[in-house]
């Protein structure tokens, strides 16, 4: 997911200066790259939420930043900006068909460079509240499927430990009703896990193990026995 800062790529340092300067009151951290080999390193290290990128570049062209950008998966969601003396209409045609989300010609006005950024940390801004709305509704519908697969087996479970309970009383067997109350009481813990699984609401994540991260739910105190 990119990260909250404006990435400039271009070669000529005055304008990437001038564009540092135009960008310096977005209230957003801005960096800047030489060529398009850099910026690919700075991505890949750290995804920058909108990136403007010259199109001619020594060592590789925004052209083919745009097509690599585009292309990973895990950097895909930044917004690309390409800046070009070019006018031809093909120009712009051919960097949108690769992916780039806006296109600004040369010579800028830095009221447009402005509108034009502010509007791509917006939408990734947007993005990232629509992937976390999906994660949760993703996390919901499992949790409350593993409930109810776990609540259909564990209603009959429990009855008939119950019934077996009243029996094993009966015979006044301590040892045995002492084991069967360990059983009802993880089993409760069980029907609460389940009770808490349905009724999720906003979950929430904790790490588990390396890379791996569980569902927090809150744990109750067991009974003594």
């Amino acid at each position: 997911m990119p990260q909250n800062y404006i990435l400039i790529v271009e070669d000529n340092e005055d304008e990437r200066i001038l564009l540092e300067h135009i960008l310096a009151d977005t209230q957003v951290p801005v960096k800047g790259a030489s060529d398009g080999e850099e910026a690919m390193r700075l991505c890949l290290a750290n995804p920058p939420s909108v990136l403007l990128s010259d199109w001619r570049m020594p060592k590789m062209d925004g052209l083919e930043l745009c097509r690599r950008i585009k292309g990973n998966p895990q950097l895909k969601d930044i917004f690309f900006i390409m800046i070009t003396a070019r006018t031809q209409p093909e120009d712009a045609v051919k960097a949108l068909h690769l992916g780039a989300d806006e296109y600004i010609k040369k010579p800028f006005d830095q009221h447009e460079i402005k509108a034009r950024v502010g509007a791509g940390l917006r939408i990734v801004k947007q993005q990232e509240l629509i992937a976390e709305l999906e994660h949760t509704n993703a996390i919901k519908q499992v949790a409350i499927s593993i409930a109810h697969e776990l609540n259909n087996p564990l209603t009959p479970v429990i009855g008939h430990l119950d019934l077996l309970t009243d029996e094993i009383k009966k015979l006044n067997n301590e040892a045995l009703l002492h084991r069967l109350e360990i059983i009802r009481s993880n089993l409760d813990r069980v029907s609460e896990i389940v009770k808490q699984l349905c009724a999720l609401d906003k979950p929430t994540t904790i790490p588990y193990s390396k890379n791996k991260l569980m569902v927090k739910l809150t744990r109750k105190n067991p009974k003594s026995t």
